[in-house]
């Protein structure tokens, strides 16, 4: 009888006990991309090297944190001298500013699965405030490793001459949609 209280004791107490868990990003199973249009119709892209720090609280999400480090000098639109154009001083001048970065400052949850993540996006030397929309893909255990998996998907949209990205006025929008989706594993 002891045992069978001890057990709905846990039961009842282990959701109230969770906290931030630190998740590795799996790097292979996630993806940092973006689009923007070009003329008439879209050029889509993507960064091949990130750097993801994810602090997620599954019992309360407003608790968690990210931070995002993006190599510029790993875009890769398809189009070695359309990417070698985005690397200089006319978009993002990776020689003097090798890395995008996002910190969140506030998280705030909207829905059963979705989040509003607020933070400082630096592109250029630039920081802005931005609201990344997520969603919260949900979790399993792995069967062989027996370790937690989680998903998530976010996007915002920015305007890059905010970040002093203006090269092309006319030719390429001013609107970039950018989407993160994000494959973490817990201990």
């Amino acid at each position: 009888m002891k045992k069978i209280l001890l057990i709905a004791a846990f039961l009842i107490v282990a959701p109230f006990a969770a906290h931030a868990e630190t998740l590795n990003v799996d790097v292979v199973h996630s993806s940092v991309t973006f689009k923007v249009r070009h003329f008439f119709s879209n050029v889509n892209g993507k960064f091949g090297k990130f750097k993801v720090k994810l602090d997620y609280d599954v019992a309360n999400p407003e608790k968690s944190k990210v931070e995002a480090h993006i190599a510029v000098a790993s875009v890769d639109t398809n189009n070695k001298k359309r990417d070698g154009h985005l690397q200089n001083a006319d978009f993002f001048n990776a020689p003097k500013h090798p890395r995008l970065i996002f910190k969140s400052t506030a998280v705030k949850k909207t829905g059963e699965n979705t989040l509003d993540i607020t933070g400082a996006l630096t592109i250029r030397g630039i920081t802005k405030s931005v609201v990344l929309k997520a969603t919260y893909n949900g979790s399993m255990q792995h069967p062989q490793t027996k370790k937690t998996h989680h998903g998530f998907t976010a996007t915002l949209t920015i305007n890059r001459h905010d970040f002093k990205v203006s090269y092309g006025k006319g030719i390429v929008g001013a609107d970039v949609t950018i989407s993160l989706d994000i494959a973490a594993v817990g201990k």
